[in-house]
């Protein structure tokens, strides 16, 4: 995704992929994991033109770095490390206080909004000027807060809100009785199962509908895409209505807070996903296709699955029977 992002916006970094693919001997190609192929060792190469100053630059975000797949975390730590070193290259990465940043990183802490900018905030989505104290009261300058309380009265201006530190979950738990998920057991499974996989769209949909089957919800595209419509703000959604559309709930928040009102629900979730996974990627002979949605989560989170369900002979098994064609990604 990244890099077809930078294939738009930045000029010469297609050529700079296929140079780079020419001019690095086959041999040490294979040495390299996916991040140095596609990403890394282009951007390099751009970088050693010969008029540096007509590089483009390069501003690249990363969200929520402390939500890294285990697998993950090493090779992409050390490819913001050496992407830190480009000179053209600018890193912003986002993480909660107590996560690992790259070397060289400078840190700044998000300070507390100020009452006059949440009622800025406010206002602009248009809250009841009577209700935006209590916003302001029960937000204690938190934008998380803010915006789901404001998510709340953009749905139903007279709901009571809570000062304090419950006022997160208060609100969580009027906008899900609102979807209608205290009634309606299928939505609650959509839910439950995107609570499994973890905050941000990480599940790939054909997985999140197979997840649901095996809970003994319905498993059509059309019937989820409702659910997920269902859940408003609370889920988010790349490539919606495409067939590599991908769902997740919205902050990590709320994947505590419904893991926490329902835990063996999630339990099951985690055993549904493990079941829809060998179902729509089972283990192949060969090395697994990372251009495969499915094949990819399996790759990457079907062991944290088992291990979370406290199946490590699973999980061992699972991190020995899915590999990539790329040595560095098994490592």
């Amino acid at each position: 995704i990244l890099t077809e992002q930078l294939v738009r916006s930045v000029p010469g970094f297609r050529e700079a992929q296929q140079a780079f693919m020419r001019d690095t001997p086959y041999d040490e190609q294979q040495k390299l994991d996916t991040l140095e192929k596609q990403l890394l060792g282009p951007l390099t190469w751009l970088g050693r033109l010969e008029q540096p100053s007509q590089v483009t630059a390069v501003r690249i975000v990363v969200d929520a770095l402390d939500r890294l797949a285990t697998g993950a975390r090493s090779s992409v730590m050390e490819t913001l490390n050496q992407l830190g070193k480009l000179a053209f290259v600018r890193l912003l990465v986002t993480a909660r206080p107590d996560t690992e940043l790259p070397p060289g990183a400078s840190s700044y802490s998000l300070a507390f909004a100020p009452d006059e900018k949440i009622h800025q905030y406010l206002e602009r989505r248009g809250t009841p000027p009577a209700r935006q104290g209590e916003v302001v009261q029960a937000a204690e300058g938190s934008w998380l807060v803010a915006r789901v309380l404001a998510d709340l009265l953009g749905e139903q201006p007279k709901a009571p809100i809570g000062a304090g530190g419950l006022a997160l979950g208060d609100a969580y738990e009027e906008m899900l009785s609102r979807c209608g998920a205290a009634d309606d057991e299928s939505l609650r499974r959509v839910l439950e199962i995107l609570a499994a996989a973890g905050a941000g769209p990480l599940l790939p949909l054909p997985l999140l509908c197979k997840a649901s089957e095996a809970l003994g919800g319905l498993a059509s595209p059309v019937f989820v895409r409702d659910q997920l419509v269902r859940l408003r703000g609370l889920a988010v959604r790349s490539a919606a209505g495409t067939e590599n559309e991908h769902a997740g709930l919205f902050h990590q928040t709320l994947v505590d807070y419904v893991a926490a009102r329902a835990p063996q629900e999630i339990i099951a979730a985690h055993k549904a996903l493990i079941v829809g996974i060998e179902a729509l990627a089972p283990p192949g002979a060969g090395p697994t296709d990372l251009n495969n949605a499915i094949q990819r989560y399996a790759f990457e989170r079907e062991a944290e699955h088992l291990w979370t369900l406290g199946e490590a002979d699973s999980a061992w098994a699972s991190l020995s029977a899915r590999t990539s064609p790329i040595p560095r990604d098994n490592l």
